[in-house]
């Protein structure tokens, strides 16, 4: 369950939501500092409070613009003019607020793409350092165990370490 609202927060849930997390200020808590992954995590938690802060500008400007419109949509036609004329001057505005969440969206989607890269190749470079730990410990133990238990040892895939803090159940 995503505790985050799209509508006030889309950034940060967009990265609950793809990251299967429950609170976002965990994903740095996963990995130490100075490690890729955390600097990483550091820049997904960034990216997605650009994104929030850039949506805010937005929908503020969205605001006021509906209150310029709002006397001309009561017929109140006196004021029309005058609300359409400061509407033609803040729609610039509202033009380039809507470019920056553009760009804030899209440097999150790469920093969340970049993290979850990062994820899977150090997911990869353990296990591919574990294996051998494991290789040698099942043929150890193969011949102290019954002969379907090696078996099923061995089918049990081997997980990360890196994986399990940032998943919430």
């Amino acid at each position: 369950m995503n505790p985050y609202d799209a509508n006030t927060h889309p950034g940060i849930h967009f990265v609950a939501e793809t990251l299967g997390l429950h609170a976002v200020s965990t994903l740095t808590t996963a990995h130490r500092p100075g490690e890729a992954l955390y600097e990483a995590a550091t820049r997904v938690i960034g990216a997605a409070n650009d994104l929030d802060e850039a949506h805010d500008r937005v929908t503020s400007s969205a605001r006021k613009a509906l209150g310029l419109l709002e006397p001309v949509a009561r017929g109140e036609l006196s004021s029309g003019k005058v609300a359409f004329a400061l509407l033609r001057s803040s729609l610039p505005t509202i033009g380039e607020h809507l470019a920056g969440e553009s760009r804030a969206c899209d440097q999150l989607v790469e920093s969340v793409s970049a993290y979850q890269l990062l994820l899977r190749e150090a997911g990869t470079t353990e296990q591919r350092a574990a294996a051998p730990r494991v290789s040698a410990a099942l043929s150890r133990s193969s011949t102290q165990t019954p002969p379907g238990a090696a078996a099923d040892a061995a089918a049990v895939p081997i997980s990360t370490a890196v994986d399990k803090p940032l998943r919430s159940r």
